[in-house]
């Protein structure tokens, strides 16, 4: 792997690579460099893709408790990491490899971000509150196929406490991260299967998370709120490039053209890759139009050619016939036999001369010699069309010539014409996102880390507030102070019922998965009822079902 990971940065034009090969998460006691490279602090930014779902020796783990934090307690096992889960060291390793102000971005399982385990409840909620999330994008299945099917989601925060400064959690202190940003990607540019075809130009959901990312950290709230219902996507459009080959040789190109005529110097962009409409101005950008130019003038072209080329086999087959016709006892089938007798060799002797300019073409995966072939097809089909050979037999005078061409000097400049088509097609986007289309729901959303229940009947000490929240919506200073001054959690650190709204991030236990905090959206909902209808017939419902559970239970307790 370091190997291929210093011939990678090398073929990056990184030409002094520095890759050490090591375990970050291992002892360092003896390892100088790697001690060096994993100092606390030294970096403003991580960015990762680490090992997960694996586990490690907790036995060859570094021994700093700030850096891996402990079981604890008075047990056998106080003094062993919490866990020995990859994905949960790695990203203990990241938050302390940052500097204050620093910032991470890491591919993560899912399960990182609503696993109920000690480790993993205690890796969010040192996160969200020592520190601060600013996003969570999660990622459609199968993102890493064909290696693993595990989902996975990206996580991105911000170190702001320092490691000798860790609180004792939980705590009743707020938490820093006070909204976090969800955005769930469908479409990531690429096939849902082993294969992972790139597909440029098809919904990226990257692109418009990535603008809409920029906005929330820029302008908060408010910036979220933009664009909610509308795909923001970069634009892109096909090119055909090809080697240039700006020396004038029997069998090659020349482009013309004041783009190459202006160089002082042509050599050095001999051999360069070129798009096609820059080396030659007079075809569009676009292959399929620039196909579609070249196909229209080459093939009338070629049409004449084929006249003139089967014009003599046409002349013998109307003098071999004329004894017949002018008795009228030629049938069709006899008309068209003289002349597929007559114009075989002439088409012969044109297919040769037609193959003898395939040097002009690349010898593998033309798309101009295919072109040029059925160019060549299409013609000699359309000259011989039975309707259109009867009609020069039947005449009056001997069948000529649209035009006089030196048939080969011709067929060399159709097929130079056609060759310029030459090269591979490369999709290509705008550098601005400048593409937006409607979204029939919201595909980010913003929650709030601690978000007070709502209790309309608290009153202050004197009476002169009455309510937990104001006229606004927002919960008042006192109230809050005096819910903290009995503590949020009681002494087994369990969040004390009816304090948090149920939906917040620290009432679910700190979970982080998107999908948990996903708006309904009753816009979905296809029936002719209201949602308050709705509503009030799954009141109903629950209703009943609660007087058939009282009616069970008394018939259980014997008392019916």
């Amino acid at each position: 792997m370091a190997r291929i990971g210093w011939m990678n940065l090398v073929l990056h034009d990184v030409t002094d690579p520095h890759l050490l090969q090591g375990d970050s998460l291992s002892k360092r006691e003896g390892k100088v460099k790697l001690k060096e490279l994993l100092e606390p602090g030294s970096y403003q930014f991580v960015l990762a893709n680490p090992p997960f779902t694996g586990t490690v020796d907790s036995g060859d783990l570094e021994p700093d408790t700030l850096l891996f934090p402990r079981v604890g307690g008075g047990g056998k096992k106080k003094d062993e990491s919490i866990t020995d889960k990859s994905e949960l060291l790695f990203l203990w390793l990241m938050l302390d490899l940052l500097d204050i102000g620093g910032r991470c971005a890491v591919i993560i399982p899912e399960g990182v971000l609503f696993g109920n385990t000690e480790a993993h409840v205690r890796m969010r909620r040192e996160l969200l509150v020592e520190h601060v999330v600013e996003g969570v994008i999660s990622l459609p299945g199968g993102v890493f196929q064909p290696y693993t099917g595990v989902k996975t989601s990206i996580l991105i925060f911000r170190k702001v406490t320092r490691r000798d400064s860790k609180q004792s959690l939980p705590s009743n202190a707020a938490p820093l991260s006070e909204h976090v940003w969800f955005y769930e990607v469908e479409n990531d540019g690429y096939s849902y299967n082993a294969k992972r075809t790139p597909q440029p130009g098809q919904q990226n959901d990257l692109w418009d998370a990535l603008e809409k990312f920029k906005a929330w950290i820029a302008q908060g709230r408010i910036g979220a709120q933009r664009n909610e219902k509308t795909l923001l996507q970069p634009s892109f459009h096909t090119e055909r490039w090809r080697q240039a080959l700006l020396r004038d040789t029997a069998d090659k190109l020349t482009p013309a053209g004041e783009a190459f005529s202006a160089l002082p110097d042509t050599s050095m962009w001999d051999g360069q890759v070129w798009g096609v409409h820059e080396l030659f101005p007079e075809l569009p950008a676009n292959p399929k139009e620039a196909e579609e130019k070249v196909r229209s003038a080459s093939g009338s072209v070629l049409f004449e050619l084929v006249i003139q080329a089967l014009t003599p086999a046409a002349k013998k087959a109307w003098n071999a016939t004329l004894s017949a016709r002018l008795a009228e006892k030629a049938t069709d089938s006899e008309l068209i036999d003289a002349w597929k007798k007559a114009a075989k060799p002439a088409e012969a002797e044109f297919k040769k001369i037609a193959r003898e300019k395939e040097a002009f073409f690349e010898k593998e995966d033309s798309p101009a010699l295919s072109i040029w072939k059925d160019l060549l097809k299409t013609a000699l089909a359309d000259a011989q069309r039975d309707v259109y050979v009867l009609g020069l037999l039947r005449g009056n005078q001997p069948p000529k010539a649209m035009t006089e061409h030196d048939i080969g000097q011709k067929l060399t400049e159709v097929a130079r014409d056609v060759a310029k088509l030459d090269g591979f097609d490369v999709t290509l986007r705008s550098l601005a996102i400048d593409q937006a289309s409607d979204l029939k729901a919201a595909k980010h959303w913003v929650v709030p880390v601690r978000d007070w229940a709502r209790n309309d009947e608290w009153q202050s000490e004197d009476g002169q507030l009455i309510g937990s929240h104001d006229a606004d919506g927002l919960v008042r200073p006192a109230y809050v102070q005096a819910k903290l001054a009995d503590g949020l959690y009681d002494d087994k650190g369990t969040l004390r019922d009816g304090l948090l709204d149920p939906d917040c991030i620290e009432a679910r236990d700190w979970n982080l998965s998107a999908g948990q905090y996903k708006p309904f959206d009753f816009t979905q909902l296809k029936s002719d009822k209201s949602v308050a209808e709705l509503i009030g017939t799954l009141k109903t419902t629950e209703q009943d079902i609660i007087k058939g559970l009282d009616k069970l239970l008394a018939m259980v307790e014997g008392r019916e």
